[in-house]
Order: C-alpha cells, then sequence, then structure tokens
C-alpha cells in the first residue's frame, strides 16, 4: 500500500485556471542575557576571535564604537564552523530562551503603561511608551538587526539559521515528551521563529524582489542552481535545460539584492496552442513548441523554492502574479493562463480514506459495484497500480476518485489537497483532472 498512489501522484495532473534528547541551555530560562553576553558564550574559547576582549572595553567605554561590528561576526563564524548538529541545536536554543523578552520587565513597563491618562504629561507619555516599546522586544532582534547592517552575508546567514531553526522546531514537536522543559523548550523556538519569519516576511517583500527571465546567458551558478533546485520535474542535464529555456518556454525567478546570485523561486512556463493536458506536450516525447506570436495558452508547470529557511513567504504566490503580468504585456496574443499540477498527497489520501469510500459507494458517479470491484483490486495488488497498466474501468474510477479528493475533501473550509488549495487561494479554479496513462 506504501506506493499505492505514489503512481498516482504522477498519473494525475490537475489543471487550475484564469532521537531527541533534552534540549539544554546554561541558564534558567527567567533570566534573559543581554546581545553581549551571548556574543560572550558564543565565542568563548576560541582563540580567533578576540570578541571577549572588545565587549569587555566596549562595556567601560562605548559599547556601540566597538562591539557590533566585530563581535556579531565572530557570531557568525562560530555558527558556521560548528561541527555538529547539537552546537547549532544548543545555540539556538540559547538564543530562543535567553535572549526572549524579561517577564519582570515587560510586566513593570505594562504596568507603567497602564497609568497614563490625558492629563499624563506628554514627556511622561514618551518615556513611558518608549520603554515599553524597547521591553517588547526581544534581544534576539537586535542581533538580527546587527547581522544584517555589519556582517558581510548577514541575510543568507539568517535564512540559513531559520532552516535549522525549523528543522529542530519539527524533531522536537516529534520526540519531545510531555516535560515542562520540553515544552517550554519547543514554545520558546516556536516564538523565535515567528519573530524571525514576521522579519523575513518584510525583507523579502514585493518591493524588494527583482524578477529576472532566467536564459542560458546566466552565469553558470544560477543555472547549477535551477537545476539542482528543480523539484517538482526534475532536470537530468543541461540539455534537458536548454530545451525548458528554449522556444516556446520560459523560466522566471526571484533575486533578492542582498542575494544577487541566488534565485529564490523560480517558475517554467510553457506556450502553446491550448491547455496542456499532460507533461508530455511539455518536456515528454511529443513535446510541442511554438514561436512565442502564436502561442494562446500559458501553462505555469513547475514552482521551486530554493531556500528552506523562507518557508512561509509567500514567494510563489507573488511569482506567479508578476510572470502572468510580464507575460500580459509582451505577449498580448495569450489568452489563456493555466496551470499543469501534480496531486501530491492523493495516495496517502487513498491509503487513508479513498479506498474505504469507494467499497461503500461514496465516490460521485462511481456505482457501488464498480466502486467495490476496483477496491478490491487495489488491496489485491498492494495498491502498487499504475494508470497505464489498468483496465479502462479502473482508471475511469480512479479518476473519479482523485476529483472527489479535489472538489470535495476539505481541511478547516480549505481543499485538502495542498498544491490545488496553492492555486486557488491565489484566484485560480480547478478547471480540468487530467488522467495520463501513457
Amino acid at each position: 500500500m506504501h506506493q499505492l498512489l505514489r503512481q498516482f501522484s504522477r498519473p494525475f495532473v490537475l489543471s487550475t485556471k484564469s532521537y531527541v534528547r533534552p534540549l539544554a541551555t546554561t541558564t534558567p530560562h527567567h533570566s534573559p542575557i543581554s546581545t553581549e553576553q551571548l556574543l560572550l558564550r558564543a565565542t568563548a574559547g576560541d582563540p580567533t576571535y578576540t570578541a571577549r576582549t572588545l565587549i569587555e572595553l566596549g562595556s567601560k567605554s562605548n559599547p556601540e564604537a566597538l562591539i557590533p561590528h566585530t563581535a556579531t561576526r565572530a557570531v557568525c563564524d562560530t555558527y558556521n564552523n560548528y561541527t555538529h548538529d547539537a552546537q547549532r541545536t544548543n545555540f539556538l536554543v540559547t538564543l530562543a530562551r535567553d535572549m526572549n523578552l524579561d517577564d519582570v520587565a515587560v510586566a513593570t513597563a505594562v504596568g507603567a503603561a497602564s497609568q497614563i491618562n490625558p492629563g499624563t504629561a506628554p514627556e511622561r507619555v514618551r518615556r513611558v511608551t518608549t520603554n515599553l516599546r524597547k521591553t517588547l522586544t526581544p534581544a534576539y532582534e537586535t542581533l538580527f538587526s546587527r547581522m544584517l547592517a555589519q556582517v558581510p552575508g548577514g541575510m543568507m546567514f539568517l535564512v540559513q539559521l531559520r532552516a535549522d531553526l525549523l528543522r529542530n522546531i519539527r524533531t522536537l514537536s516529534k520526540h519531545a515528551d510531555s516535560t515542562s522543559d520540553s515544552v517550554d523548550t519547543l514554545r520558546y523556538l516556536k516564538d523565535l521563529d515567528t519573530n524571525l519569519k514576521r522579519n523575513m516576511v518584510e525583507w523579502f517583500s514585493m518591493s524588494f524582489l527583482r524578477l529576472e527571465r532566467v536564459t542560458m546567458d546566466m552565469p553558470g551558478t544560477v543555472l547549477d542552481q535551477i537545476v539542482q533546485e528543480e523539484k517538482v520535474h526534475p532536470i537530468e542535464n543541461f540539455g534537458q535545460l536548454r530545451l525548458r529555456l528554449g522556444h516556446g518556454r520560459r523560466c522566471y525567478a526571484f533575486f533578492h539584492p542582498s542575494l544577487p546570485k541566488i534565485p529564490l523561486a523560480f517558475v517554467h512556463v510553457a506556450l502553446l496552442d491550448s491547455i496542456a493536458d499532460g507533461m508530455n506536450v511539455i518536456t515528454g516525447k511529443q513535446a510541442s513548441t511554438l514561436h512565442e506570436e502564436e502561442a494562446t495558452s500559458a501553462i505555469f508547470y513547475s514552482i521551486s523554492s530554493t531556500q528552506p529557511g523562507l518557508s512561509g513567504v509567500d514567494l510563489g504566490n507573488f511569482l506567479i502574479k508578476r510572470v502572468a503580468q510580464d507575460i500580459q504585456e509582451t505577449l498580448p496574443n495569450v489568452q489563456h493562463y493555466s496551470t499543469l499540477s501534480p496531486i501530491p498527497n492523493f495516495s496517502a489520501w487513498m491509503k487513508r480514506a479513498g479506498v474505504d469510500l469507494l467499497k461503500q459507494g461514496q465516490i460521485s458517479n462511481v456505482s457501488s459495484h464498480d466502486g467495490a470491484l476496483v477496491a478490491q483490486e487495489l488491496e489485491k495488488n498492494n495498491h502498487m497500480v499504475r494508470a497505464k497498466e489498468c483496465a479502462p474501468r479502473t482508471t475511469a474510477v480512479l479518476g473519479k476518485a482523485a476529483a472527489h479528493y479535489i472538489v470535495h475533501e476539505k481541511l478547516r473550509g480549505k481543499m485538502l489537497c495542498p498544491v490545488g488549495n496553492f492555486h486557488v487561494r491565489n484566484g485560480a479554479e480547478a478547471w480540468r483532472l487530467n488522467v495520463e496513462v501513457k
């Protein structure tokens, strides 16, 4: 059953139109530490850096004159030089827990703010609100700002740091027990991620992103990343890449000024004379190519994000809309915009619920008799079924089951299919289910 619709996920294509130890820290969670103290801890014992001396001198004179650039960069270098995941995990826990908000200071600041009334002197209002704002800003946010402003490659460091953070959250969520330490650690890590994600959304907003069309003239480092990061329809070699960027095909990518050589997200588009019903006409042996001015349909058939640390930053939505706008402006002959997307979780749903629904006659437009026969066939073959090896009746039933999954299966009012939900949420409509049997 494990491979049930690993086979189905490729044949069925949707077109849319328009081990864990307790994580520990060296200080109690209720004793936040300053940025400088964290810098000391991160670089202590490493003779490569002089951050400790700089901070000690700075604390006696002018901290801002001596601390930020050298010490903050030392933290980034130290983190990058860690050779074990446990070291990075402990750093992240320290960051999340010890540089979070000071509960006592927050309570005091909120209490002072609650005493403000219309008769309070303006100077006191300014002083109290300024202190409240400062108290409600975690110390790690100050550290992030220093990294961005003073460390070369600071933006990429933070993107990679968040990727490590998300991986630790997933691991702890799966294996953490119900002890207070585990629960608190997970909460602090999630708080850190919430803060970092909010900043990522601002740093990678549309006003900072640059849309570029990817061509074979681009630097090899960029093309290498397009090949390596293509997740939907893998590119096996540069010959295939040349076809993806050739006649009747386009690829666009988002770049950020701080990461000018890294395509953050990219999308492939095929320009055809009709809405495609399968990948064979795009990348297969029957691939159709047209002169761009003859095309009437733009098919978005693959979209990928290259940075796990940008998870939750909605680059895909922005990218598709910007590319559609570019095609509208440059190719007015294109009138139809469609996606051709796989249904990756259909197999899991069939194993979990779909086969039972077939037995019960609960799939729309499938008789109880046909549903029971197909369910029996699936179970007999341990759910290892290829559409091209199926009898026409079986293929038709499975297609209707996929349609039921797309239209009727919901999670909190949204499509259960994550790919379909992504496109519908961006303004498309489920238009046609394509059952590939080739």
